[in-house]
């Protein structure tokens, strides 16, 4: 699970057609991943590399 609290990490996400995946990372003196999750998306979320359901990626993301 990805955390909310403030802790000088960095998130990154990847977004593609059939999943999202994020990473927490966080640095002090060494890297140390803090979280890190993949989602499936449904079909249709995206179309053509554009966002065509908002509502369905954004309902993703809360359960990633």
């Amino acid at each position: 699970m990805i955390t909310l609290k403030k802790n000088n990490a960095i998130t990154g996400l990847d977004l593609e057609a059939g999943s999202l995946a994020a990473t927490e990372v966080r640095q002090n003196g060494a890297v140390e991943v803090m979280g890190a999750g993949v989602k499936p998306l449904p079909s249709g979320v995206i179309s053509e590399g554009e966002v065509a359901d908002p509502d369905a990626l954004a309902d993703a993301l809360k359960e990633l």
